[in-house]
């Protein structure tokens, strides 16, 4: 993602709830900039209503645009980096209000 892995830095990343305009079909809403130049990293955007069982919505390996049932807005930032938005698959409704997300990482060969 760019940052210094030895560094809090929560200013990069931002979680929140998108209002639709109707009552209960709210959607939970991930934010993130990353690095382009990153490869030999797989980045998953993961959802749970529970936090015990967590499913994959979107993945990236080696930098390459986002693949995955949600939708994912992608916006540049220039050559080296790029601001990603990812919208949840299920409404506020649907998941009884609960709904947690998460960003999981791992090295992959090149």
């Amino acid at each position: 993602l760019g940052t210094d892995p030895d560094s809090r830095d929560e200013s990069f990343f931002d979680v929140s709830l998108q209002a639709s305009g109707t009552p209960g079909e709210d959607l939970l809403v991930i934010e993130f900039d990353r690095a382009l130049y990153r490869t030999g990293v797989a980045i998953s955007v993961q959802v749970s209503s529970d936090l015990e069982e967590w499913d994959e919505i979107a993945r990236s390996e080696h930098s390459q645009p986002f693949a995955g049932e949600a939708l994912v807005q992608e916006t540049s930032l220039g050559p080296e980096s790029s601001h990603i938005r990812v919208e949840d698959v299920l409404t506020e409704t649907a998941t009884g209000g609960r709904r947690f997300a998460r960003l999981a990482f791992w090295q992959i060969a090149p």
